[in-house]
């Protein structure tokens, strides 16, 4: 292999790398969250929201919850990467963004070790199971 080759290989492969990393640490958080306590939280604004670099639209929920006497605030969907909901399209978002208005209650997941990281979805996404849990 001649120089420009190895520069290739590398350039493929730092990328593949990180998101191995990141996929081999996102796991066990994903699996902890499976036994986090519960609580109630209320849905402070609902928002569809398109993302800068072209992707899919989103849904945008800022909801509140309370542990003991503290009060946190957070737009986390999913446990582990994801903060918003990302539709395929405008129509799957508008449909979570029903599921959320604002005022509504909404079931938060959270940390016990770190109460102000929670999330209305705990675990793994059915995609993400078939793809990368075995």
């Amino acid at each position: 292999m001649n120089e420009g080759d190895w520069l290739l290989v590398i350039a493929l492969a730092v990328p593949s790398i990180g998101v191995a990393i990141y996929y081999a640490l996102d796991i066990p958080l994903r699996k902890a969250s499976m036994s986090w306590p519960v609580t109630v939280g209320v849905v402070i604004k609902s928002e569809f929201t398109y993302r800068n670099d072209g992707g899919p639209p989103s849904a945008s929920i800022l909801y509140q919850y309370t542990v003991g006497t503290r009060e946190f605030r957070t737009n986390r969907y999913r446990v582990g990467s994801y903060s918003c909901f990302s539709g395929n399209n405008e129509e799957s978002v508008e449909q979570h963004l029903a599921r959320y208005p604002e005022g509504a209650e909404v079931v938060v997941y959270y940390d016990p070790s770190n109460p102000a990281y929670g999330a209305r979805e705990r675990g793994f996404s059915e995609s993400y199971s078939r793809t990368s849990v075995k």
